[in-house]
């Protein structure tokens, strides 16, 4: 959230951990609330986005009515960044990624919880699609694969 705030984005965090919450830096704690992720303190459809981290620390049985509450206050959608089966071992290992999860699940494990819930895949869109790649190509991060994107 944080790092959000210094390139400009009005970001607000929410920290479910009394720990967590603790190691927000001073000048980023008015925008980091301690709260839990199943009853958001946010009107409908307030934020663009939200950048999830947590899903995965949840209960299962909190999971579900987590994501509905990030699909109340969501605009647009959520970038999943909750720990999944898909990493690989090495960097769980490394960075000791499962310590306190809760719900363990693949990326098409969260997709379909999401999508339960109401969100739709956006790079779905041939617009939104192309628009993604041009900003990672732009970044040195799309795949130099020989192929470019067209339209049908």
């Amino acid at each position: 959230m944080a790092l959000l705030r210094t390139l400009g984005y009005d970001a607000i965090g929410v920290e479910s951990n009394r720990l967590a919450r603790s190691a927000t830096a001073s000048e980023a704690e008015q925008f980091n609330l301690l709260n839990e992720f199943t009853e958001l303190p946010f009107d409908d459809h307030v934020f663009d986005a939200v950048v999830e981290t947590a899903l995965c620390r949840l209960p299962q049985q909190e999971v579900g009515k987590a994501i509905e509450e990030i699909r109340r206050v969501t605009k647009h959608g959520v970038v999943l960044g909750s720990i999944t089966t898909d990493l690989a071992i090495d960097l769980l290992e490394r960075h000791d990624l499962l310590e306190d999860v809760q719900t363990l699940g693949s990326r098409w494990d969260w997709a379909e919880r999401f999508h339960a819930a109401g969100f739709v895949h956006a790079l779905t869109e041939p617009s939104r699609l192309d628009e993604a790649w041009k900003i990672a190509a732009a970044a040195g991060r799309a795949p130099d694969t020989g192929m470019r994107m067209r339209r049908a």
